[in-house]
Order: structure tokens, then C-alpha cells, then sequence
């Protein structure tokens, strides 16, 4: 997985994870993967997906209802944001589960840009640095 994954405000995020079985002989016939979402402000972990080579299920009541969607492919999967928003600066977690095959998960932090004016840009977790009230255009 990538350390990091940058998009601007309002945009669609992809996160990819990518993953293989060292025992090419031995590969498993069930991938369980899952996703999961720090919770804003400290580290506890939100599941946002669920998906095995039966059934996608996109968790309901979390901050992604209705705006993730899960792309799997052979030894990929891609997790895409629609419409980020601010809050949606956070690390999120690919999980794969080939049983007795063995499982592993990564990281990805989503940094989310705001633009000033047409040239520059900044990134939410650089709020700290404006004062008073500002406008992301």
C-alpha cells in the first residue's frame, strides 16, 4: 500500500491494496478482505467493508455510507472515496485474510487539500496555522 494518498476537497480518493500468497501452490480458495478507518481523534479502528468471494458489504452508519465502493481484482482491491471531505484526512486499513494461507494488513494515510486561490494549497492538517475563519474554495 501506498504511505500516503493525496486528493483535493470534494474529489474521489482511490486507495489500492495490493496483495500475494508466497506458497504459490498452496493458494487459498476463500480472501476474506476488509477495511477499517481510524476514528477521528485517536486510533481506535472502524470497519467500513467487508468482502469475501461471496458478498461486498459496505458497513451502514459509519462517515463512508453511501460513499465507498470497493473494487476487487485478482490480488487487488481498491477502496474509492467519493466526494472527500476535511474529515476524511485519517489512515485507513486493508486487511486480507486467506485463512491457512496466511493474512496481513497495511496502512495508508488519505491527506485531504483544500485550494487557496488557484495556486496554492493546503492540507487540513495545516489548520492550526489559520486564525479566525477560512473559506475552502
Amino acid at each position: 500500500m501506498h504511505k500516503a494518498v493525496e486528493v483535493y476537497l470534494g474529489e474521489s480518493a482511490q486507495i489500492p491494496c495490493q496483495y500475494n500468497f508466497t506458497d504459490a501452490d498452496n493458494e487459498p480458495g476463500f480472501v476474506m478482505i476488509q477495511w477499517f478507518v481510524t476514528s477521528a481523534g485517536n486510533s481506535a479502528r472502524k470497519r467500513i467493508f467487508y468482502g469475501d468471494g461471496s458478498q461486498q458489504i459496505v458497513d451502514n452508519n459509519t462517515d463512508y455510507s453511501g460513499r465507498i465502493e470497493v473494487t476487487p481484482d485478482q490480488q487487488l482491491t481498491r477502496l474509492t472515496i467519493k466526494d472527500v471531505q476535511l474529515q476524511d484526512e485519517r489512515e485507513f486499513f486493508c486487511q486480507v485474510n486467506g485463512l491457512a494461507a496466511g493474512n496481513a494488513e497495511g496502512k495508508t494515510h488519505l491527506r485531504v487539500f483544500g485550494k487557496m486561490g488557484s495556486q496554492h494549497k493546503f492540507s487540513v492538517s495545516d489548520k492550526a496555522l489559520f486564525k479566525g475563519r477560512f473559506t475552502v474554495i
